[in-house]
């Protein structure tokens, strides 16, 4: 099973996929190591009902997929990160915001945008 097999079957039995940093990330190809052992708070929580992160622009109750309009990877390679575009509060302002999703997740930022994508596909609004 790929990680976007397990993701789609998480949510589907869970309901929800809380994604935490990975326990460590190189700096400088291997010469020192960065350990994220304090921070085992979900950075990205996705659930049946939309998207919460671990961003200030974040409401509490995170984002509602018929809110979110656009998935993409930003900068595909180690440095890639995922961005989400949302509708702004108010209907008649047509107004829209771009979200940057933290990066350095235990899931990939390529494999991350394309289960997004897929989940928006099925569950959000569509324009």
């Amino acid at each position: 099973m790929n990680t976007f097999e397990a993701l789609r079957g998480e949510l589907a039995e869970a309901g929800r996929v809380e994604l935490h940093y990975t326990s460590g990330a190189r700096l400088l190809r291997g010469l020192g190591r960065f350990n994220f052992s304090e921070q085992r708070s979900a950075q990205v929580v996705v659930t049946t009902e939309g998207v919460w992160a671990a961003v200030h622009e974040c409401p509490p109750d995170g984002w509602l997929w018929s809110r979110i309009r656009d998935v993409h990877i930003l900068k595909k390679g180690p440095a890639s990160s995922v961005e989400l575009t949302i509708d702004g509060t108010g209907a008649a302002d047509g107004s829209r915001s771009r979200i940057r999703l933290p990066r350095g997740l235990a899931v990939g930022a390529q494999d991350l945008a394309m289960w997004l994508a897929s989940e928006l596909a099925a569950r959000g609004t569509p324009l």
